[in-house]
């Protein structure tokens, strides 16, 4: 999967005490637009986001191709179902 090379806004963050939305929306006032990197042992994700909205959402699940996905909701069940490691 493709990550910036840049230092992460924020890191050392847990998926276990975020709540993705109100996650999301805070980000959008704090910095406007950028990206959110969780990490699990079977999954990885990327959700794009600007000062509006969610752009899109790139998943690539453990030995599989990286692919984006269609619906926010489907980011969001899986953000949920497993315990990521997240950057910003």
């Amino acid at each position: 999967m493709l990550i910036p090379r840049e230092k992460p806004y924020l890191e050392g963050l847990n998926s276990y005490y975020l709540q993705l939305e109100k996650f999301i929306e805070h980000m959008q006032g704090d910095i406007g637009s950028g990206g959110i990197h969780c990490k699990s042992l079977n999954v990885e994700m990327l959700i794009y986001f600007n000062e509006r909205e969610t752009i899109s959402t790139l998943i690539q699940k453990k030995n599989e191709k990286a692919g984006f996905i269609s619906s926010y909701e489907i980011a969001r069940t899986i953000f949920y179902d497993d315990n990521f490691s997240v950057k910003v």
